[in-house]
């Protein structure tokens, strides 16, 4: 579920447990004490070990218009969504007719701050459960609405404003589900809409939704779509899920997008989802892959959905005139996981595969999961050889990757991965003459419970420069030491626009907060036997230099705290802040 429904659920699960309270209320009216005790009870019923609602006030007749006024839900951190008011307007007359008849459920500002941090001790939903709850009487909203919704920016990296309205009935199983639903954003262009009719006696679902938002949009940063463009989403399907038929068409930009459709059939005791897509995606992919993803793609396989609780991948297969990938396996109904993924090049020219400017000789990639689906063991490996495209040239890359707990059942993950590729050419020469023709990645890590990794060696090593890390990095923490030893300056000529010469190091005391955008790094470094290409320089610095300082970076303000760059005979500094449009330094 997403962070968007999981908000909604929960503003919705807090006008449905207060109307429940208010059957139960009684009807004197302007009870003040009735209402406290009322506040205090939604507020006790809807808490639980990991997560506390608090309700400020209710106010109103109780039988027919009530408001509720200030509702936060915290969790071991603290307040994470506040809501300022929830008007609820029913009719308790209709309790009669076993009906929950919600005229009109007003809900005026609500702050989501940041993520929830999840609840170790919260149950697994059961995997064998009804679809819908089957609740003890008929609930109807005639108007849902949301006046405005605020989306702090650590939750997705950006601040954003919607408002949203609706209206939705859940009645018995013959009756089921109608809803409909409009998100508007309201700082910048965009709109959703979802209509939904699911009636579990008949299995009978209709859904459509519809996505329309501009460059830059919520859609395209959740995706982490590459240049953040616009999205158009258009999804549609009718029928029971017996025979289910359903129709895509999705949009980003003019360089990716999707169009297909879905059937889902029931075959004894499973369900089969067959797929198909054709579509252009080679802007999601790395340069190395996307050069034999070019063009058209196909997507097609089926999804497998058993009574008892277990999924399965067959035939599921994306490719192109270039190559293919195919991904297959099960999850069991216990939870265990068997997956595997391969990934192959076609050979369409004496034996390589070519593409407009690009060619490739080899590409191989295989990849498994075996074990617990919260706990699996991860294998992967690489193997590419002969790549040629307009963004580089690659003789060959192997790599090897690999992650399992570190003790059965185990949430540590420990991590290793190894490459090395040869005959390194890119693009931009100076980039490409500062890495040198080959290089190798190490990396030594482990994942804790919390999603903070803990890496005991990283290293990228060329012929020119070595780049290490050690340290931790997670969603709110980075600490640790980073350095770059630089063998050869005189590699870095071209990218600096002067001849260079010396070796050296720059060294960094890393910490911050990556969800506040907060780095701070203590820097020093040394360069020896240097030439800076001027002769003046050269003798000021006495063909030696030495760096110190702290630069720290918060969101889009840098700031300098005695950086200063010292040679044998001439000491240069910095102090200060820019950003923002602003700039205030001492030099």
């Amino acid at each position: 579920m997403t962070m968007r429904a999981r908000t909604l659920a929960a503003l919705l699960l807090v006008a449905a447990l207060a109307a429940g309270a208010l059957m139960l209320a009684p009807s004197r009216p302007h009870a003040q004490e009735d209402q406290g005790v009322l506040a205090s009870f939604i507020s006790r019923t809807l808490s639980s070990p990991g997560s506390t609602v608090t309700i400020g006030a209710v106010e109103g007749p109780l039988s027919s218009d009530a408001m509720i006024r200030n509702v936060t839900i915290a969790d071991r951190q603290g307040v994470y969504l506040r809501i300022d008011t929830i008007r609820l307007v029913w009719r308790r007359v209709a309790l009669l007719s076993r009906r929950l008849e919600i005229q009109n459920l007003e809900i005026g500002k609500v702050e989501l701050l940041r993520k929830p941090v999840p609840d170790p001790s919260a149950p697994s939903p059961a995997a064998d459960g009804p679809l819908l709850p089957e609740l003890p009487l008929k609930v109807e909203v005639g108007k849902f609405a949301v006046g405005e919704f605020v989306l702090g920016e650590p939750v997705i990296g950006v601040a954003a404003r919607f408002s949203s309205a609706g209206n939705a009935t859940l009645g018995p199983p013959s009756e089921g589900l109608n809803a409909a639903l409009e998100v508007r954003r309201l700082d910048a262009q965009g709109l959703s809409a979802l209509k939904l009719t699911f009636v579990p006696s008949s299995q009978q679902l209709d859904l459509s939704l519809q996505h329309d938002e501009p460059a830059g949009g919520i859609a395209a940063r959740l995706a982490n779509l590459p240049g953040l463009p616009p999205v158009k989403l258009d999804l549609a399907g009718t029928g029971r899920l017996d025979d289910w038929r359903g129709r895509i068409a999705f949009d980003a930009g003019p360089d990716i997008n999707a169009r297909g459709d879905a059937v889902l059939a029931r075959d004894n005791q499973i369900r089969r989802l067959g797929l198909r897509l054709d579509a252009r995606i080679e802007a999601l992919l790395p340069p190395a892959v996307s050069a034999v993803f070019a063009g058209d793609t196909t997507l097609t396989g089926r999804l497998v959905f058993g009574d008892d609780g277990g999924y399965a991948i067959e035939d599921f297969r994306l490719g192109s005139q270039l190559a293919e990938l195919t991904l297959g396996g099960h999850l069991t109904a216990q939870q265990q996981m068997n997956v595997r993924v391969q990934a192959r090049a076609l050979p369409n020219a004496g034996g390589a595969t070519a593409h407009g400017a690009a060619r490739i000789d080899r590409l191989v990639f295989d990849a498994t999961a075996v074990g617990p689906l919260q706990t699996p063991r991860v294998d992967g490996r690489l193997d590419l050889r002969g790549l040629d495209g307009p963004a580089a040239k690659i003789g060959s890359l192997a790599a090897t990757l690999s992650a399992e707990p570190e003790t059965p059942g185990s949430k540590r993950y420990r991590i290793a991965m190894n490459g090395e590729a040869e005959g390194l050419a890119l693009a931009d020469r100076g980039v490409s003459e500062a890495i040198g023709s080959r290089a190798a990645l190490n990396l030594r890590a482990v994942v804790n419970e919390e999603a903070v990794t803990e890496v005991s060696d990283l290293s990228v090593t060329s012929p020119n420069v070595k780049l290490a890390f050690t340290g931790r990095t997670g969603a709110k923490v980075l600490e640790g030491q980073v350095q770059a030893d630089i063998m050869r300056l005189a590699a870095f000529s071209r990218l600096a626009g002067r001849p260079l010469a010396g070796q050296g190091y720059v060294a960094a005391n890393l910490s911050g907060d990556p969800s506040q955008a907060l780095t701070r790094a203590v820097l020093n470094g040394r360069a020896t036997e240097l030439a800076l290409g001027d002769a003046v320089a050269d003798r000021l610095t006495g063909r030696q230099l030495t760096l110190a300082g702290t630069v720290t970076r918060r969101r889009e303000v840098l700031t300098l705290e005695g950086v200063t760059l010292g040679g044998r005979h001439v000491t240069a500094g910095l102090d200060g802040t820019m950003g923002d449009g602003r700039i205030d330094m001492r030099a």
